[in-house]
């Protein structure tokens, strides 16, 4: 009458290059599956299409882009990528939370998409750039 082996799932973040363990149990509470290729490239025609004006007032900036990131939807990680990439080209001075909040979207973003579209990190980051040229 041994005790039960306790199960684990490994998850790989690559960009990070972190695992991180957890009951399977938690999995479907803690984790959501990759969108699909189509969903994915319905996000790239996004970028190119989604109205991305960014308050001029920093908290209310910081507080949207906070709440958009935080939800880890990549339609809004698009909005707030473009959003503060235009906000810099127009000769706005990015605060520091802008460029991490910028960081951050075009990381989640570009990492999404490429295993949406089992495409290369790099090719993906290039085709985000390349849509949210102003």
């Amino acid at each position: 009458m041994g005790e039960e082996p306790r199960r684990f799932v490994k998850l790989w973040f690559a960009r990070a290059k972190l695992n991180i363990m957890m009951r399977p149990a938690a999995l479907e509470d803690e984790v959501r599956e990759v969108i699909s290729a189509a969903e994915a490239k319905k996000v790239l025609k996004h970028i190119e299409t989604c109205d991305s004006t960014m308050s001029q007032q920093w908290k209310t900036r910081t507080g949207r882009n906070e709440k958009a990131i935080a939800s880890h939807d990549p339609f809004e990680c698009a909005r707030v990528y473009k959003g503060l990439s235009r906000f810099q080209a127009e000769g706005n001075n990015l605060r520091a939370a802008d460029r991490k909040h910028m960081q951050t979207a075009f990381e989640l973003l570009a990492d999404e998409l490429a295993a949406a579209l089992d495409k290369p990190i790099s090719e993906i980051e290039v085709d985000i750039r390349k849509r949210s040229e102003v």
